[in-house]
């Protein structure tokens, strides 16, 4: 009787093994066969799957199989979110509005918190044409991750109604999505809807430095400095003073860590130089801007420089500066030029060599207009051809002013 048992056994075995080689082998792409060797527990649910994927790629010929094949597959997963997603997007394909909303709403019921089904979802919705329900679940999705950011922002370009509307319901109350959003806007080159994503972040006081740094950046590239300057002071508007209303140089007298905005000073030494700010010598204040040269380069450029956004008029410029054993024949001056030719005149300050205390360099620029003018504000100075050309000594800033000149 054992013995018996065991052959029976041993056949059974024998025989589902071979039927499950048979399945994964010969009888891979066999789906009639498979579904009959399913109804044993012998399933091949990935190659249903393929087949199903298969029937979708084929569009609305494929779709009367693919129905098939997705109600198959749910009924070998009906716990998985994944399969009624499936499902949904299939009956929503062939026109079953009705059955197709049941199918995602058990999908986001079994899922609630899954970004992967709310972003399903919220694409489901959006192609019913129902706005609302697909932005409730973008905004939950990017209130729990930042992974579907692009898909969701790039969603939002398609929906009905535009900006408003996303606006409206499609940003949770978090400042993170809505920054994130307007960096996608600015590497998309979306200027309109950016300004308006501006316009309600500043509302809601969620601008940091680093995304007014990236928005006036953008601004400036769009050709729109004037915008760009009234964006950035504003949030500098504390230690800004009167900027961009009655003096044009930001941080003048280096008393503040440098922003990295496009309007404070960039410093960037050119080979040769080494620059930082200075609290052991000043003018004024607390602070001035060193720059050591190593005699090692004849440097033209130090690597010291400012962005201004100058309305029309004539305005005085003066700095103070120290120097102390500035070598060779040609010296260093801080120069300002206009972006583009013809917007306004350029100057600069006398040269400074050798050793000297504290002393003022003044300068004059008139812009021409109508519309304000763009102006690298930098330190130089003219190549030396003498052979003994390598730039060395030190050089201090301080107190750098752009005012409207007097009558």
């Amino acid at each position: 009787m054992k013995r018996a048992l065991l052959f029976t056994f041993g056949g059974i075995l024998a025989a589902y093994s071979s039927a499950a080689w048979l399945l994964r082998t010969h009888w891979r792409e066999n789906l009639s066969r498979e579904a009959l060797l399913c109804r044993f527990h012998l399933c091949n649910t990935e190659a249903v799957a393929s087949e199903a994927q298969r029937q979708q790629n084929r569009g609305p010929q494929g779709l009367a199989d693919l129905l098939v094949l997705r109600r198959a597959l749910l009924a070998r997963q009906p716990h998985s979110p994944y399969a009624w997603a499936d499902l949904a997007e299939a009956l929503a394909a062939s026109g079953d509005q009705t059955s197709a909303l049941l199918a995602i709403r058990q999908a986001e019921e079994m899922a609630p918190h899954w970004p992967v089904i709310l972003v399903r979802a919220a694409n489901f919705y959006l192609n019913l044409g129902r706005a609302q329900e697909a932005l409730a679940r973008s905004a939950r999705v990017l209130s729990l991750t930042d992974a579907y950011d692009r898909y969701v922002f790039s969603l939002y370009l398609a929906v009905p109604g535009g900006l408003p509307q996303v606006l409206a319901s499609g940003l949770p109350a978090d400042p993170r999505p809505a920054r994130a959003f307007l960096l996608f806007l600015i590497q998309s080159s979306r200027a309109e809807e950016a300004a308006k994503l501006w316009e309600w972040i500043e509302e809601r006081q969620w601008a940091n430095d680093e995304l007014v740094n990236r928005y006036a950046d953008f601004l400036l590239a769009q050709g729109q400095p004037a915008a760009a300057q009234r964006v950035w002071s504003r949030q500098y508007q504390a230690r800004s003073g009167g900027y961009g209303k009655t003096h044009f140089v930001f941080n003048g007298g280096f008393e503040d860590e440098f922003t990295g905005g496009p309007f404070d000073w960039s410093i960037r030494p050119s080979e040769g130089v080494q620059i930082a700010r200075d609290s052991s010598e000043r003018f004024e204040g607390k602070w001035s801007l060193r720059l050591d040269f190593l005699k090692t380069q004849n440097v033209t450029r130090a690597g010291v420089s400012q962005t201004l956004v100058v309305p029309p008029g004539a305005y005085r410029f003066q700095a103070w500066l120290r120097s102390e054993k500035l070598t060779t024949d040609q010296g260093v001056f801080l120069r300002l030029r206009p972006r583009s030719a013809g917007s306004g005149t350029e100057a600069q300050t006398p040269a400074l060599l050798g050793s000297n205390e504290w002393r003022s360099a003044v300068a004059e620029i008139r812009v021409r207009g109508p519309q304000p003018a763009v102006y690298e504000l930098e330190v130089a100075r003219n190549p030396s051809l003498k052979f003994d050309r390598l730039l060395g000594g030190s050089l201090w800033i301080d107190a750098v002013e752009l005012q409207p000149a007097g009558p």
